[in-house]
């Protein structure tokens, strides 16, 4: 009996029926982002298989990146075998590893399983870190085909961390400042580091004040609570002085000392 090869959009159909449009649409942004980084789409019974091709005389002559089922799922397999193939142990590695920090949990999935795969709705949150770690991942197989295979290149190849430009999203937390006491206390510096004395005003044109930033002697940090800082609270700092003043985050050096320290006061 000859098995039914389903084509590309009979699985957006499918995935479009069971999930909803959202879900037919974060596939076509799977896909579409896969295409860019130089993969190809197979269909195959329920499902798209996006891979990247190998050396043309290795059989099988594909990487599979990751598969998209009909039943709304994404997954991650077979990437043990880059290595005989094409790639070295640490771009699968890398590859699984950044796909893990940006879903929170495993994307390994057996084709028989695909139901209980990672869900598309989870790929939508986190969309931009997926198709970036799969960019990266395509691009790092195309370079191990490109050299050859083998494990020997593995001293050679660029890793996932190595890459730059990637698109990444976090969460964190800052303490609210004051823009108009900044842009006072910057005013009545005149351009001058509180610390070095450099004049940045006279540097570049008047455009040196750029390096300028606003530094609290009473560390924010230290409070709990919003308060109110007063103009005496604040320096004027270039980049350098301020990286210097917080040369110890838990203690930061008073402005006095560190100007002490660079004109050899005693």
């Amino acid at each position: 009996m000859t098995r039914h090869r389903t084509t590309v959009d009979e699985v957006l159909a499918s995935i479009r029926r069971n999930g909803g449009s959202r879900d037919a649409s974060v596939a076509r942004s799977l896909f579409r982002e896969a295409r860019k980084a130089g993969a190809e789409l197979r269909p195959q019974q329920n499902s798209v298989s996006v891979r990247v091709p190998g050396p043309p005389h290795k059989k099988p002559n594909w990487l599979t990146l990751f598969v998209v089922s009909e039943g709304g799922t994404f997954y991650t397999n077979w990437t043990d075998r880059w290595s005989s193939i094409a790639a070295p142990p640490s771009v699968s590695r890398s590859y699984l590893d950044a796909l893990r920090r940006a879903l929170g949990r495993d994307t390994y999935a057996h084709p028989t399983a695909y139901k209980q795969a990672v869900p598309l709705a989870l790929i939508r949150v986190h969309l931009r870190r997926v198709a970036a770690a799969v960019a990266v991942a395509a691009q790092a197989i195309r370079l191990a085909v490109k050299r050859g295979s083998g494990h020997a290149m593995d001293r050679g190849l660029p890793r996932l961390a190595d890459y730059e430009g990637a698109i990444t999203e976090f969460l964190g937390i800052r303490r609210k400042r004051s823009a108009p006491l900044r842009i006072s206390a910057l005013r009545a510096s005149r351009g001058v580091c509180a610390a070095c004395g450099q004049d940045f005003s006279a540097v570049l044109a008047g455009r040196g004040w750029r390096v300028l930033q606003v530094h609290h002697r009473k560390q924010l940090s230290s409070t709990d609570h919003p308060r109110l800082t007063s103009a005496d609270d604040l320096a004027v700092l270039c980049s350098n002085c301020h990286l210097l003043v917080h040369f110890d985050p838990k203690d930061a050096l008073a402005v006095e000392d560190l100007h002490a320290m660079l004109h050899g006061d005693s």
